[in-house]
């Protein structure tokens, strides 16, 4: 798996924060810079492999592996915090799955967090933060793994694309989408939180720039 960009951007006119881009080498940690980093020996910075003249960076997936961990590395991951706590926020990047990769039972990708991240995790829910992260299902289906506070609107579950029954977090827009092999595509996330007591916070899902998933929510105010 290779990931050619990475952005965010605030919802107020000021430029846009490229975290990552093409034209980065192995200074990468530099770049970022990460916190909590694991699996870094499975990350690296490698010719595109689609055959463009830029850097990519490279996640490797070792086989027959599907379970990964800072002592037990497959994959790799770290938190990123570059911004003061805002409302809104758009991440998006480019993302490029090789033609023999095989997405099995499924993956994570890169997404958002908000709040105490060390309360969201293995199935909790609290009133205090919440995690966005996009996944891949058997076959590439495109997907959002969710920790978000139980006090939605009533009929927040009632949605076909959205699984709330589960002992591991939320599963949003199944199926809206499948990741492709041996091609560029780029992935954004927009998210806004609601203002407390109201209905009017939301998740934006866009791939190659066709809005793929569209949610309201009630989250945890301006955290």
């Amino acid at each position: 798996m290779f990931v050619a960009h990475c952005k965010i951007t605030l919802p107020y006119p000021v430029p846009e924060r490229v975290v990552w881009n093409r034209t980065s080498n192995n200074t990468w940690e530099v770049d970022f810079p990460p916190e909590h980093v694991w699996g870094k020996d499975s990350i690296a910075v490698v010719n595109d492999p689609a055959g463009g003249k830029e850097n990519v960076l490279r996640v490797h997936f070792t086989k027959k592996h599907y379970w990964g961990s800072p002592d037990n590395p497959v994959g790799g991951g770290f938190l990123y915090p570059p911004i003061p706590p805002e409302t809104a926020m758009l991440m998006s990047f480019d993302i490029y799955f090789s033609s023999n990769f095989d997405f099995s039972k499924g993956g994570k990708l890169p997404g958002l967090w908000g709040g105490n991240v060390d309360a969201c995790g293995s199935g909790s829910y609290t009133e205090d933060c919440f995690t966005l992260r996009f996944v891949w299902r058997e076959g590439g289906v495109g997907g959002i793994f969710a920790h978000l506070p139980r006090d939605q609107s009533p009929d927040f579950c009632d949605r076909p694309d959205v699984m709330c029954e589960t002992s591991w977090g939320l599963g949003l827009g199944r199926g809206t989408w499948t990741f492709k092999k041996s091609r560029w595509q780029r992935i954004s996330m927009y998210v806004k939180l609601n203002i407390p007591g109201h209905q009017d916070g939301y998740i934006k899902v866009e791939l190659n720039e066709l809005t793929f998933l569209m949610y309201q929510w009630y989250d945890v105010g301006s955290t």
